[in-house]
């Protein structure tokens, strides 16, 4: 039988009201792929949608990683995560 642990929260709380179901579950997707990359402790850059950048890089942030976000295209914006130390 598979086992299941807990990461860290989604935060789903500030999304935005309405969202549709494909959205939530692209920035859920993204979440688990930046945290994967995240504990890598190399630095590297995602492309993500623009609205999930900063819960992105409070997540950074949380594991002391230096994090900013760059606009790239309407909707999603580039997370530039430094390396972990």
């Amino acid at each position: 039988m598979a086992s299941y642990r807990f990461y860290e929260a989604l935060e789903i709380d500030d999304l935005p009201v309405g969202i549709p179901a494909e959205e939530a579950f692209a920035c859920g997707i993204e979440w688990e792929g930046f945290r994967r990359r995240l504990c890598g402790g190399a630095p590297f850059r995602m492309l993500v949608i623009t609205h999930n950048a900063p819960r992105l890089m409070a997540m950074a942030l949380r594991q002391g990683r230096f994090a900013e976000a760059h606009e790239h295209a309407p909707g999603f914006a580039i997370v530039v995560v430094g390396a972990g130390g």
